[in-house]
């Protein structure tokens, strides 16, 4: 299965380059990011209709027609190089290093990883049955391309990984399209490459907020890129923000930067009221869409609900005090801000170098703008959707922060090769800025030995087990989970049975005769 799914992805994938790069002249740097966002924005609503694999199937024997097509009229793949050269040697030390790797990461037990794999299970959306899908109202596009691949191959952890990999690379992938073949050019790739790779989430999680940051950029940069066009290649805006739109919640606040760069944009008014109408339109039918959909099949609340009762309920829970120190917090957070405020300062210099060039001033303007407006929807976040002890810490700062960090740095950086492409000292400097800025930033997932030992136990035990399903499974830990990480880690790996953890300290009275299965820590150790 895996040598003909691959197969089949691979024809297709060629097919569909080489039809837009010698049919409608797209620039190779695009074409992945295109089919990505086509395929994943297709399989959503094929998703709506529960057609799902009907359609990934028919996607990708379209894309075979359009391979044979291409060799029976002798269109070269050469075109595509040397661009797919990077692409397959990425993808090759993708599936080189991810192979036989597995989820260790909480959000990946408590919900990306869950997600991707019930899709697969089922072939279709979750539903009020799947009682293991606790946040039923996040957006799923990184799942839903992980079943376009996935599904052809067949199932593993390891090949969910390495399709949210190669999401992240495509989109970062357009960054090619302002690159020369020079030296310093390749190696302000591979620095790039290097900070999208290890700055915010790493290869071996399923978190999205790196791609949330990524995606953004790669749109803007195809706008930037065909601005003053009025053809076909605008009707493409409209599978990436769908895809954009079911990332995550806070895509939305990316839409709208994305909607303010489009107004500064020099070109033709009636060409730029086209992008930005259908880019707006897009996002908002997604949106409805997506509520639609959820609200018709999950009327309870649950985490991140985007109905108004919910934010009110959650609201109420969070003091003036708790509230108002939160404030403090952020600013304080602001003022930490190393990343953001070194890039400030070089765009700075850039900007008196270059004799107070209106491009870099706008640049300035947008990401302090931006900044601001970022850190009021965190905050806005934080007081209307998460829990008031989340609040109290700011949970998750640190990747929320960094998604904006690299959109705004990368299409802060596309703008400024795009105008001053020959400045060798730019490029130097920025180099420099990427390089220390990943090298310095802390991990914000660390996984340790002790979390690898209980996964390989659980593991191991699950397989002496066999089908779980609707059993009722007693874990008793030698020590109390407060964090809940290994509650999550059972409770994904019994996956589709009803998991309930205590530890050998704890004081709860418990029946055991409820229980199928009592999984004991110190048993299988």
């Amino acid at each position: 299965m895996l040598i003909i799914g691959l197969s089949l992805l691979i024809c297709s994938f060629l097919g569909y380059s080489g039809w837009l790069k010698n049919k409608l002249n797209i620039d190779t740097a695009f074409i992945p990011f295109i089919y990505a966002t086509t395929y994943t924005s297709t399989i959503y609503i094929f998703a709506l209709l529960d057609i799902m694999k009907v359609w990934i199937l028919l996607f990708n024997l379209i894309g075979v027609l359009l391979f044979i097509l291409c060799i029976k009229h002798n269109i070269s793949f050469k075109t595509l190089l040397p661009e797919y050269l990077f692409l397959f040697s990425f993808i090759l030390f993708l599936i080189i290093y991810l192979t036989g790797r597995r989820s260790l990461a909480y959000d990946d037990f408590s919900h990306w990883g869950v997600i991707s794999r019930l899709l697969i299970e089922e072939d279709g959306l979750n539903t009020a049955n799947d009682f293991n899908i606790h946040y039923n109202t996040y957006p799923q596009a990184t799942a839903y391309f992980s079943y376009g691949l996935v599904e052809l191959m067949g199932y593993t952890e390891s090949r969910i990984l390495i399709s949210n990999g190669i999401l992240l690379f495509v989109s970062f992938f357009t960054f090619l399209s302002v690159l020369k073949k020079n030296i310093i050019d390749i190696i302000l790739l591979l620095v790039s490459t290097y900070f999208v790779l290890i700055y915010n989430i790493r290869l071996f999680a399923l978190s999205v907020d790196s791609i949330l940051g990524i995606i953004p950029f790669a749109i803007l940069a195809y706008r930037i890129y065909y601005k003053n066009c009025n053809d076909i290649k605008i009707l493409f805006l409209i599978p990436m923000f769908v895809t954009l739109t079911l990332v995550k919640h806070s895509a939305l606040l990316f839409v709208l930067f994305i909607f303010i760069v489009e107004l500064l944009i020099d070109e033709n008014m009636k060409i730029k009221l086209k992008w930005n109408t259908l880019s707006i339109v897009t996002s908002i039918l997604t949106f409805v869409s997506w509520k639609i959909h959820v609200s018709m099949e999950f009327p309870q609340h649950t985490k991140h609900d985007l109905r108004f009762s919910s934010y009110k309920s959650i609201f109420s829970e969070k003091s003036t005090e708790d509230m108002i120190n939160a404030i403090y917090s952020i600013i304080i957070e602001i003022l930490h801000d190393k990343v953001f405020w070194i890039f400030i300062a070089i765009l700075i210099i850039f900007y008196i170098t270059k004799n107070k060039d209106k491009v870099i001033g706008k640049i300035i303007i947008c990401s302090l703008v931006f900044y601001f407006i970022y850190q009021v929807g965190l905050y806005l976040t934080y007081v209307l959707s998460m829990s008031t002890s989340e609040l109290k810490r700011l949970a998750s700062y640190d990747r929320y922060i960094r998604s904006f960090h690299i959109f705004i740095i990368l299409i802060g950086i596309y703008v400024l090769l795009k105008k001053y492409y020959k400045s060798y000292y730019m490029k130097l400097l920025l180099i420099i800025f990427l390089f220390f800025s990943t090298y310095t930033a802390k991990p914000v997932i660390q996984i340790t030995e002790e979390q690898e030992e209980m996964r390989d136990l659980l593991d191991l035990k699950k397989k002496e087990l066999g089908n779980v399903r609707n059993k009722n499974i007693l874990v008793i830990f030698n020590k109390d989970d407060t964090s809940r990480y290994y509650t999550r880690m059972s409770m994904y790996i019994f996956d589709r049975a009803n998991v309930t953890t205590t530890s050998e300290e704890s004081d709860a009275i418990i029946d055991y005769d409820n229980f199928d299965i009592i999984v004991r820590e110190k048993d299988i150790r």
